[in-house]
């Protein structure tokens, strides 16, 4: 294991002075920077793939900085976060999609569940593109959509609206749904008239 994955796992809060730390022969983790002098000892030693360096002779096993650690923490917490199949409210972590009233359908992390007084039940708290938080009894999240997916709804919305523009009844109960299909993945769609 890496040294920057064991102190993701093993720190809880990263030294406030330190920006950078190493791991020595006898496991001890050293932090540098600004005043902070603290040694951390980690319960394994980093693999050998990590870089190795020498400081005044000494071998050290991989130098993890700040950001490095905190990128590891943030990938840990994703890890952990309880897979969600789209029923009921989404697990906190969960990374989704929500139908926001003035954004559409765009993509948010679920940050609490709170139990809300105005109807007497849970909703959970999404927070949206860093800067909005929203909220819903679980009616208005989805799961992330594959490309597929994405694919596969623009086709049916295509030939929905193709099947609408078509007005002649002989034509419509001739399997006009297939002959559309075969248009719209022959590469025909519709434009609106300029």
């Amino acid at each position: 294991m890496k040294l920057v994955d064991i102190l993701a796992r093993e720190l809880k809060e990263w030294p406030a002075d330190s920006v950078s730390c190493v791991q020595d022969a006898d496991r001890e983790v050293r932090f540098y920077g600004g005043t902070c002098h603290y040694d951390f000892v980690a319960s394994s030693l980093a693999d050998k793939d990590d870089e190795v360096w020498l400081s005044d002779g000494i071998p050290y096993a991989g130098k993890v900085t700040r950001a490095q650690w905190q990128a590891a923490v943030d990938a840990l917490k994703v890890e952990s976060a309880p897979a969600w199949v789209g029923i009921g409210l989404p697990p906190v972590g969960t990374v989704c999609e929500i139908n926001h009233p003035d954004l559409g359908w765009t993509r948010c992390e679920i940050v609490a569940h709170k139990f809300m007084d105005c109807g007497g039940n849970t909703h959970a708290i999404a927070w949206i593109n860093g800067n909005t938080l929203d909220q819903s009894q679980g009616l208005r999240f989805r799961q992330i959509r594959t490309p597929e997916q994405i694919t596969a709804e623009e086709r049916s919305n295509a030939v929905t609206l193709m099947r609408e523009i078509v007005t002649h009844e002989h034509l419509k109960g001739l399997g006009l749904t297939l002959h559309l299909e075969a248009l719209y993945d022959a590469g025909c769609r519709f434009q609106e008239a300029k």
